[in-house]
């Protein structure tokens, strides 16, 4: 699988399995009840027990001690509630490993109502408030049961008490989102689709429960009997077996033996006749005219093409949407987060494991066809602006802004996606580390990637590299990334650091033509004899001709005017005759000047006759006058206040636009101590981030009792 989250208990789960290692702190003002819940979970096997009043007492164990589980009252009528505490696990990462249990009062209808906002944030369990010694132990057991069930995912633990809250108060809409997020969280789980089903039934969508527990029978038919009950129980018509979703399929296999696996196993699944290749490059070349697929199988050790290009041409090159799927051997650590990166469905290890794949594949099926509203406008967002179709990203954006069940981080990000392609590249900066502080985290690939080239676009490249760097570190294989890092290192300067992230991808995919285009740019940095027959196309000598003509301009500020003027003799050299005749010559006849060559500068200029632009002409016009006043009165040195005149040299944007000057700068310290920050991941805490409750009228009154408190850890 490619998200080892879920796969093994956290160090909180093996605290509450083993037991007499877990530290526990009972809250309880009175002190015979707290000595009774102290006496029932020593009698369970827990042996390192601290008793506390309030919850002010036990917030001093949470800053001094590493806890693992805190039982508590909501004691809304004290200085410091539950709803606090819960609020604070959730903004410090280090608290993660902490579960909360709320003792609750059935007849206080306030603390029953508050459940579903403790719920999310993280709250693990709830417990009728009894003092009977014998009702106690039944429920802290029923939990410490759950948990083994749940192998220590408290993802599924929560998840059954709020299934059984909700069902109870028959919030049936928040109940299936709910199972919606605990399938996306274990995919193919015959029996979380299950719940799934039942809640689709009872919230009276029939048609999509009755396909739901075709499916699940189809993936385990021991369930076929409780299956069929809730079919007559609902009077719900029969699904399709999901399998007829697949219809066509690309297996890229070069083992004759696996292949014809492969081909066996889809054949049981009603796909008579797979399109096979047996090595990358013939494949991409017949997808690259066949989009229409449903699923690609491909290993990963390829000829032709390996398995990292052709995955990131299929993504990048085509925008194929396809569910990809890996079959191959153990994968390379540095590997797997491309895999993520890339929108790699699965990863399946070879020999293959057939009641495995099929439970896997009809997973992700299932989560491909049946998206929540969520998913769909945010995945829409997304789809526009790899499209660079930005007035629509726009427009859909304000459907995923007004939707309440769009997490506050991921709405960031889409704000600062949205903000870059406007070239609004401090606000989406800005946004990026707003998107990260809200996810508790500073390793998302996606945000690094974006704040890496908001700092390009700023101009802050140290910033940039640390950025990309970083995300780098996490994924060593992302062509884009690698682009980007050798961008950053060319307008530093560093051109041997750029020749290495370049050569680095061409070393992958010899033919790839964005690393041609930025080899070009480290060839006449380095000086390097080219051909200036490369085969790139037009656009990209434009570019070559923006990006060299830029990094002039710094060479031109900073006073280092000799290795100005080179560059922009190699570049004249280089560019076709038409892409020769703009700002190029303009800043290499600068160059000449300032170097005090005034006749050569002159000359220089003449290219530019008959040029159109008029801030160029503009700027063609003053340079002309000075370089007659110098050479009529016979100076050959360029004046020191004229130098410094930095309206003379223009700067183009990627569009090859003269730039605006912008002395912006971002919050490099803010965006420091985002980076330090330790990840929470969904399923951490509880089912922190997967469950929403949507009926917010109902608890918008407790979010007073959720304020946040200081916290300091000693």
């Amino acid at each position: 699988m490619l998200d080892p989250l879920i796969a093994f208990p956290s160090n909180l789960a093996n605290a509450l399995l083993t037991r007499s290692t877990a530290f526990v702190i009972i809250v309880e003002p009175g002190n015979t009840a707290r000595m009774m819940i102290m006496d029932v979970l020593r009698s369970l096997g827990f042996e390192k027990l601290k008793g506390a009043s309030n919850l002010r007492e036990a917030l001093h164990y949470l800053e001094t001690e590493r806890v693992d589980w805190l039982i508590t009252p909501l004691l809304f009528d004290r200085p410091l509630n539950a709803l606090q505490v819960l609020n604070l696990i959730t903004e410090q990462p280090v608290l993660k490993g902490v579960a909360v249990s709320l003792l609750v009062d059935h007849d206080r209808e306030s603390e029953m109502s508050v459940l579903c906002q403790a719920f999310t944030l993280g709250l693990l369990s709830w417990h009728a408030r009894s003092y009977a010694r014998e009702d106690m132990h039944t429920t802290l057991e029923h939990l410490l049961r759950l948990m083994a069930k749940h192998e220590g995912r408290v993802a599924f633990v929560a998840g059954d008490y709020i299934r059984r809250f909700l069902i109870k108060q028959k919030l049936y809409r928040s109940l299936v989102a709910l199972e919606e997020e605990l399938l996306q969280l274990h995919p193919g789980s015959a029996l979380q689709m299950l719940a799934l089903a039942e809640a689709e039934l009872l919230s009276g969508r029939l048609e999509r429960g009755g396909v739901l527990l075709s499916q699940v029978v189809a993936l385990d038919d021991s369930l076929e009997t409780l299956c069929e009950e809730m079919k007559t129980q609902f009077h719900t018509p029969n699904g399709p077996a999901l399998v007829g979703t697949i219809r066509n399929v690309v297996v890229i296999e070069p083992d004759s033996v696996v292949m014809e696996a492969l081909c066996g196993l889809l054949q049981k699944i009603g796909v008579p006749d797979p399109k096979t290749f047996t090595d990358g490059h013939r494949a991409f070349e017949w997808i690259a005219g066949h989009t229409a697929i449903d699923l690609i199988l491909m290993a990963w050790d390829l000829p032709g093409m390996n398995g990292a290009v052709l995955i990131q041409r299929l993504r990048k090159v085509l925008k194929l949407k396809t569910i990809v799927l890996i079959v191959a051997p153990p994968l390379k650590a540095e590997e797997k987060p491309l895999l993520k990166e890339m929108g790699v469905d699965d990863v399946f290890e070879k020999p293959l494991d057939t009641a495995h794949f099929l439970q896997r594949l009809s997973g992700i099926l299932q989560l491909k066809q049946y998206n929540t509203k969520r998913s769909t406008a945010e995945m829409k967002v997304r789809r526009l602006l790899a499209a660079r179709r930005t007035t629509e990203a726009m427009n859909q954006l304000d459907v995923v802004l007004k939707d309440k069940r769009v997490s506050d981080s991921i709405k960031k990000e889409l704000e600062a996606s949205v903000e870059f392609q406007t070239h609004n590249y401090a606000k989406a900066l800005a946004l990026a580390i707003d998107a990260l502080k809200l996810s508790k985290g500073g390793h998302q690939l996606g945000l690094l990637n974006l704040a890496g080239q908001a700092f390009l676009k700023l101009g802050q490249l140290e910033s940039a590299v640390k950025c990309l760097e970083r995300a780098k570190q996490l994924s060593p294989l992302n062509f884009e990334r690698l682009f980007a890092l050798a961008e950053c290192y060319l307008a530093l300067g560093q051109t041997e650091a750029a020749d290495r992230e370049v050569r680095e991808v061409l070393r992958l995919d010899p033919l790839n033509a964005m690393a041609i285009e930025i080899q070009a740019k480290v060839d006449l940095e380095l000086g390097r004899k080219m051909d200036p027959r490369l085969g790139l196309p037009s656009a990209a000598f434009k570019r070559i001709a923006i990006a060299c003509n830029n990094r002039g301009v710094a060479l031109l500020n900073a006073g280092r005017n000799s290795e100005a003027r080179l560059l922009y003799e190699r570049t004249l050299n280089l560019l076709p005759e038409e892409e020769g005749q703009g700002v190029i010559p303009y800043n290499l006849a600068l160059a000449y000047a300032f170097e005090g060559e005034i006749d050569a500068a002159a000359e220089t200029l003449t290219l530019l006759e008959g040029m159109k632009a008029a801030s160029l002409v503009r700027k063609k016009n003053v340079l002309q006058k000075r370089l007659e006043t110098l050479l009529h009165k016979g100076l050959t040195e360029w004046p020191k206040d004229w130098q410094g005149d930095r309206d003379l040299v223009p700067e183009l944007d990627e569009r090859g636009f003269e730039a605006p000057r912008s002395s912006r700068k971002a919050n490099v310290a803010q965006w420091d101590e985002v980076l330090s920050h330790e990840t929470v991941h969904k399923g951490d805490i509880g089912c922190y981030r997967l469950f929403q409750y949507l009926d917010l009228d109902k608890s918008q009154h407790f979010e007073k009792l959720g304020e946040s408190i200081h916290y300091q850890r000693r």
